[in-house]
């Protein structure tokens, strides 16, 4: 029985904790390799952690602990960077950074290492010391100053180029490529830094194959938000790297790996970095819809592949049908009317949703995203067009909408729709604008 106001997962965060700086503080009785041996015990907690708890093990005094034992020289520097990696890229997969770590003694001295190490001439530089402390630094933070930037993204790039098909080097190749992702979405690096080599990698993947799906997937995430700030950039990835089309075909053959009847805690091994891969595609995509106004044919295909995997994981995996009908509403808008309302349609999302509403039992968050898809898809169609042509296509379009729903027998649903309108707009836009 707990004491009142204490609860079960706090002690067992506590508990954690405790048991993780411990064996960071064993460590130092144990030879390198038994230290590695550890220390792939340490790792295997840490995969084992959702965020609170990650962030109750995770501290500034842990860091500080770590700085403390490798000046002592209690620690192998390969033992730290495979400790730190492991903390970062858990964490790091959920878009965030370890603020302890920023105002820790581990960081200050990461930094004057990585400066120093670039500072040396040719003969004398550790480039892989140097790539490793880069890859801990971004995981860790998630983010880069930029006095930084032509430190790191030459380093990071000339790894992330390897082209050798072997397991070392593939593994080499995709922790780079993730690393660089890390760096924040806002942040604005110099074109130079970087867009001939990334397309580079990701248009010699097209042709030959030759990164894991969690390398390419990286290596296009990582140019999308590097080009989110103009329209114009948009259209590179949009339309010289096909990002849509490539991100549908990753997506549907993944999906095809992952059985989507079971939890995720019972998926193990490589089915459950497929499903990891394509969560983190629906959790990405979101600012690549908001922010661009670009479209083109190979949307149709993404569409589909969307639509497709609301339905497969809305049984077991919220999480990821409520990011995939998000992506879908936040498609719709700044894109040409005709276009993406036909899309929706021939793609299945329009009966996907319509199936939704019609549910019996249909929980908030359903209908919400239900409602909101309507109600944008709706109001896309009352822009009326310029052209005398495009105007009447749009008339055509907007009665062929409701005779759809009239045919598949959702009468019900045309009427539930105005009426949930007032309601819709009130309460629950004022949240979600």
């Amino acid at each position: 029985m707990c004491d009142e106001g204490i609860s079960d997962n706090f002690l067992l965060n506590i508990f954690v904790r405790d048991k993780f700086s411990k064996m960071l503080q064993e460590l130092e009785h144990y030879s390198e390799n038994e230290q590695k041996e550890k220390i792939e015990e340490m790792n295997g907690l840490v995969e084992e952690m959702d965020e609170e708890m990650l962030d109750s093990v995770v501290t500034e005094e842990l860091f500080d602990n770590m700085h403390k034992m490798i000046k002592e020289e209690k620690f192998s520097m390969e033992n730290l960077v495979f400790l730190l990696k492991c903390i970062g890229c858990c964490n790091s997969m959920n878009g965030r950074g370890f603020l302890v770590f920023e105002r820790s003694a581990l960081n200050k001295w990461m930094i004057e290492m990585i400066i120093d190490e670039n500072e040396k001439n040719t003969e004398e530089k550790n480039e892989k010391l140097l790539v490793d402390l880069c890859e801990c630094y971004l995981v860790l933070l998630y983010d880069l100053p930029s006095e930084f930037y032509s430190i790191f993204f030459p380093c990071l790039l000339n790894v992330a180029s390897n082209k050798d098909e072997d397991k070392k080097t593939q593994k080499e190749v995709e922790m780079a490529l993730f690393a660089l992702c890390c760096i924040g979405t806002f942040s604005v690096v110099p074109e130079e830094l970087y867009l001939n080599k990334i397309k580079e990698i990701i248009e010699y993947h097209q042709e030959h194959r030759n990164l894991t799906r969690f390398a390419y997937q990286s290596a296009l995430l990582f140019l999308k938000d590097r080009l989110n700030m103009e329209e114009d950039q948009w259209t590179v990835i949009a339309k010289e790297e096909h990002f849509v089309r490539e991100v549908a075909r990753e997506m549907s053959e993944l999906m095809e790996n992952v059985d989507w009847k079971k939890k995720e805690e019972k998926k193990t091994g490589t089915k459950m970095k497929d499903f990891t891969i394509v969560k983190r595609w629906c959790s990405e995509l979101i600012n690549f819809f908001l922010c661009s106004k670009v479209y083109n044919e190979e949307f149709v295909g993404l569409i589909a592949c969307m639509t497709r995997l609301c339905r497969a994981a809305k049984e077991n995996y919220e999480e990821i049908t409520i990011f995939c009908c998000n992506d879908l509403v936040n498609m719709m808008r700044n894109r040409p009317i005709l276009a993406i309302v036909h899309d929706m349609m021939e793609g299945g999302a329009f009966e996907f949703f319509l199936e939704e509403i019609n549910r019996p039992m249909l929980d908030e968050n359903s209908l919400r995203l239900c409602l909101m898809f309507f109600i944008e898809i709706s109001s896309r169609m009352k822009e009326k067009e310029d052209d005398e042509k495009e105007e009447a296509k749009r008339k055509r379009l907007k009665r062929h909408f409701f005779e759809r729903m009239e045919e598949e027998g959702f009468e019900d649903a045309v009427l539930s729709f105005y009426k949930r309108l007032d309601y819709i707009n009130r309460v629950i836009m004022v949240t979600y604008p």
